[in-house]
């Protein structure tokens, strides 16, 4: 594909992302998986009306060959560089310098014996009371599917209940040509959607307190079972879950059955009403499928 460009983007800076799809044109791979090129025009621009009128129209530019095999793709089985980024606030009252250490799962989601890829390496230094950009660029290992932790450290500099530290804007790429070590320059952040981080996030946790999802039936059942927002990543640990009802004893909750989608409780302590509807049944419980 090729375009004449706006005068304006001349010397500027593409980061490119290129994203796989099926024959269908559906099912897009996630951007934040994709590597990211980088590319700087140079010469003289022509702002072409056509070219104009193509990109204020958003048409299609697959021509139709979206069945065309694949040419080129990235290659996530082998070695290649990452970089960590994150925007550090420094609340300690002094200048600290925080390390970071990168892990791997030996197994998929198993963390019992991982290995390190990256061992207390030295970020860049955060002076007191001000926000500083920190980036570290690493050799990531071809295991890095079956996952990566990444963990900062920050001392002995959080030891009065007045001092903090603040994270935002924490980001984790493929990096393909950057050399490893500090990054002074990294590209901005790809951040998702707040919605669309609280559904990945509910995933592992999620909890609720008062949540009302059915009628008491008889003195150890209730109408309906508790759906989770979001499918689980596997069926929950089922932590400190207690009933609230408007009327009568509350109970005690007593778990049937759990996946990663709902739960069916019932009152172990078969103590409601014997009439049916006699009180509105809420549950208050923090459900973890964390690794």
């Amino acid at each position: 594909m090729s375009t004449d460009l706006l005068a304006q983007y001349v010397g500027c800076t593409f980061y490119i992302k290129l994203q796989s799809f099926n024959v269908f044109g559906g099912g897009v791979q996630d951007i934040s998986t994709c590597v990211a090129y980088t590319y700087t025009p140079t010469g003289v621009a022509i702002d072409h009306p056509v070219a104009q009128a193509i990109l204020v129209s958003g048409g299609s530019w697959d021509f139709g060959l979206v069945t065309q095999p694949v040419g080129v793709a990235d290659d996530f089985g082998a070695p290649f560089t990452r970089w960590v980024q994150a925007q550090i606030y420094n609340g300690t009252g002094g200048s600290i310098t925080p390390t970071l250490t990168v892990k791997h799962a030996g197994t998929q989601d198993v963390w019992s014996s991982p290995t390190t890829d990256v061992n207390a390496a030295s970020l860049q230094t955060c002076p007191a009371s001000a926000w500083t950009q920190v980036a570290y660029t690493f050799t990531a290992s071809a295991s890095s599917y079956n996952g990566v932790e990444v963990g900062f450290d920050f001392g002995n500099n959080l030891g009065a209940g007045t001092k903090s530290i603040q994270l935002t804007e924490l980001d984790i790429r493929v990096t393909p040509g950057v050399a490893a070590g500090l990054n002074s320059n990294p590209s901005p952040p790809e951040l998702r959607l707040v919605a669309g981080e609280l559904a990945f996030s509910q995933r592992y946790f999620y909890a609720v307190t008062n949540v009302y999802f059915g009628f008491t039936q008889n003195a150890s059942q209730q109408t309906g079972n508790f759906t989770f927002p979001v499918t689980m990543r596997v069926a929950p640990n089922i932590n400190n879950p207690s009933y609230s009802v408007t009327a009568g004893n509350a109970g005690t909750v007593g778990e049937i059955a759990t996946t990663a989608y709902n739960v069916l409780f019932h009152n172990s302590a078969s103590n409601w009403s014997t009439s049916v509807g006699a009180a509105a049944v809420a549950i208050i419980a923090q459900f973890s499928a964390e690794l």
